[in-house]
């Protein structure tokens, strides 16, 4: 009997039709090619198991100190940390430290003890460390209270934390009249809320709620009621909601906006959607509501406050310091000097020159010429931004902003576009994107220090971290489509196209996080889905090949290897891992199998005109490096005609479906299938299971015609 050797081009392609892509792949999860053949990929395991780390991680950098320390920085919406030895340190700069007197009342029967502060600042979820406090007479003892606390907005003076007793009828002290409360950052959004007024800006604050199954419809009315205890809103007030799930007949989408709110009662307040319900239900899932505190109408001018938007870090190290920024927000000086338990400092708060930066949208150090630069910036003692500015320091001096004759500091300012979006260094320079252009900024020394040249303009960008540095080129995604700059800016051609952005969450679009994968020429960019919130799905593409694959991973930043030997991840869970490290998902105890497959396009048996038998197949697998007995499945499904169902009934013993397990060891299995074209497609379910796919071959007999 003639066999027919399985031979597939390389790289997944779904934006033609099946029996056009006759040879090709359709579908993947977790695999990657080398030399042309589909491989699983690696695993990854936990970093620091016994500890999660709190907020979303969105940044990652890693570097040792001159003593040997490896460091990895990691920014959250909440906190910035550096990770040594599997242990977790916060870093997080203060705003401000003040002592307080008589703070503190506290309820019997309650764990929570409300906090007086004039104008504390805070915002909802914002941290406080208190320290000198004293008893409050009963279980709320100092060791309770002289701790750090995640607070409870109530107003500009009060907030609320939750301590680890119950007071009683004896606590009915204040805390003493040096009490000294040290105020951390605000703390940023792990979720993007758009809009002109509230969310791009500031209403006195933004209080987040998790509510569950808060939502309740009326069958054909577009209104819709809210289910919140104590909700705390007046009619007027502007509520956002994220992560609802469709209900009653109103699709998610519908539910996953802005709305101003009719109060009801205390507990519950209606909205008015674009879609009215089909029946009467209670439901939505876990909800996360973003309420106005304040009075700023919607849609009235705002100004950018960096506890409102998503939190997005970027820093860099300046030797064995830190140098980092929020986006949109303070910059921040850690000196190794410092010790893990110190936290960082405001950068102007160390320098002399009154022109120092205190804002950015990114800071960042030119490797080549160690001058550091702060894009988006300000000028010292002006709080006002200007998005498209680019200043820089004086050479080996982070402190010295102020240009004169005998320094290289100053500055340069971008023509097109309204705001840098991200600046990129490749070996031989740094390019600088705004929304609109692209620009190459390059140290030509004395007297000018930087150079700057437009490289594009009309171009489109995703977000922050949407772009990928590998060598001398830069790969990034766009809003419909993918693009590098290799000395000019070209399209890539993509094949998944209309998959990765037919099934995208454009609101949450800030979150898209590419990584460059150097040890097998990969680009992977990790994004949400259209019904996420959340990256959920990624897209990777192989540079060395020039080919794409896709699958579903849930990592909100990632970093390639480097100092450590391999890349490292941040989950949805709040831990580190460590990829391409073993062979299993490590996210779970015990470790579960990696869910590997690929999956082709129909091709045709012999010359497809007539129907064939299909007796045996031959597989050509390799489980290299594989733990123990590694197995896989073989999966054929054959189809009489294009658009045609792929059934897995049989005639006299003859089937149109396969499921062929396949060992280390196995050579030869015998199959019985009948049909035109077969779909080809290997998947893994088993720990301990690496495999490498070659050329399997099927043993084939021709049939007739019908």
């Amino acid at each position: 009997m003639p066999l027919q050797k399985l031979q597939f081009r390389p790289g997944v392609v779904t934006d033609v039709t099946g029996y056009t892509n006759d040879g090709g792949w359709r579908d993947s999860n977790l695999v990657r090619f080398r030399f042309g053949f589909p491989q699983s990929v690696g695993g990854w395991e936990k970093i620091a198991a016994h500890l999660q780390f709190l907020g979303s991680c969105r940044s990652l950098l890693n570097w040792i100190t001159l003593d040997g320390a490896n460091l990895l920085g990691l920014g959250t919406n909440l906190k910035y940390y550096l990770e040594r030895g599997e242990e977790y340190f916060d870093i997080t700069p203060l705003r401000s430290t003040v002592t307080l007197s008589s703070p503190f009342t506290a309820t019997s029967g309650l764990s929570t003890v409300n906090v007086f502060d004039t104008d504390h600042g805070c915002l909802n979820g914002d941290f406080v460390t208190f320290s000198g406090a004293v008893s409050l007479g009963g279980n709320i003892t100092a060791t309770v209270l002289n701790k750090e606390f995640q607070v409870t907005y109530i107003d500009a003076n009060n907030y609320r934390i939750t301590v680890a007793a119950t007071a009683n009828g004896s606590d009915t002290g204040n805390g003493g009249s040096s009490v000294v409360a040290a105020y951390q950052i605000n703390t940023g959004l792990d979720t993007q809320v758009g809009g002109t007024g509230w969310g791009a800006g500031t209403f006195s604050t933004l209080l987040t709620y998790t509510l569950t199954n808060p939502i309740t419809t009326t069958s054909t009315s577009a209104t819709v009621t809210i289910t919140h205890t104590s909700h705390g809103l007046t009619t007027g007030n502007y509520v956002s909601f994220v992560g609802a799930s469709s209900v009653g007949g109103i699709p998610e989408g519908s539910l996953r906006s802005t709305f101003q709110v009719t109060v009801i009662n205390a507990n519950s307040y209606t909205i008015t959607t674009v879609s009215a319900a089909t029946s009467s239900v209670t439901g939505g899932g876990t909800v996360t509501a973003f309420y106005q505190n304040g009075s700023r109408a919607w849609g009235s001018a705002a100004t950018v406050s960096t506890g409102n938007t998503l939190r997005l870090w970027s820093q860099d190290n300046y030797g064995e310091d830190l140098i980092y920024c929020v986006r949109n927000g303070g910059i921040y000086y850690w000196d190794a000097g410092f010790g893990l338990t110190g936290r960082g400092v405001s950068l102007s708060s160390l320098s002399t020159d009154p022109q120092t930066p205190n804002i950015a949208i990114q800071v960042m150090v030119s490797d080549r010429d160690r001058h550091v630069i702060a894009l988006g910036s300000n000028y010292g003692g002006n709080t006002a931004q200007d998005p498209l500015i680019i200043r820089f320091s004086s050479q080996e001096d982070p402190f010295t902003w102020t240009s004169t004759a005998t320094n290289t500091a100053g500055d340069l300012r971008l023509g097109s576009g309204s705001a840098i979006i991200r600046a990129v260094e490749t070996k031989r320079e740094i390019v600088v994107f705004t929304d609109l252009a692209a620009y190459s900024l390059q140290f030509i020394g004395p007297p000018y220090t930087f150079g700057l040249q437009q490289l594009a303009a009309g171009i489109s960008v995703i977000g922050y971290n949407g772009f990928a540095a590998v060598d001398d080129t830069i790969y990034w995604m766009g809003k419909s489509a993918f693009y590098v700059y290799s000395g000019k800016v070209d399209n890539i051609p993509c094949p998944v196209n209309n998959y990765v952005f037919g099934n995208f969450n454009f609101s949450q679009a800030d979150k898209v996080f590419a990584v460059p994968n150097s040890e097998y020429g990969e680009v992977t960019w990790y994004y949400p889905s259209a019904n996420s919130d959340e990256n959920d799905l990624y897209v990777t593409y192989n540079y060395a090949d020039k080919v794409w694959t896709y699958g579903a991973l849930a990592r909100t930043a990632m970093l390639d290897r480097g100092v450590r030997l391999y890349p490292i991840g941040a989950g949805v869970d709040h831990y580190l891992y460590t990829h391409e490290y073993g062979l299993n998902d490590g996210s779970t105890t015990p470790p579960s199998p990696l869910n590997a497959y690929i999956e082709s396009s129909p091709m045709d048996i012999g010359e497809g005109d007539r129907f064939s038998f299909v007796r045996r197949i031959l597989p050509d697998v390799s489980f290299v490096n594989s733990d123990n007995t590694p197995q896989l499945n073989m999966i054929l499904k054959t189809q009489n005609y294009p658009g045609s169902a792929y059934q897995s009934g049989s005639d006299s013993g003859i089937y149109q479906t396969a499921v062929v397990p396949i060992q280390q060891f196995t050579p030869v299995k015998d199959i019985r299938l009948r049909g035109r074209s077969v779909i080809f497609r290997i998947e893994s379910d088993r720990v301990g299971t690496r495999w490498i796919l070659g050329s399997p071959r099927l043993e084939v007999q021709p049939d007739g015609r019908r």
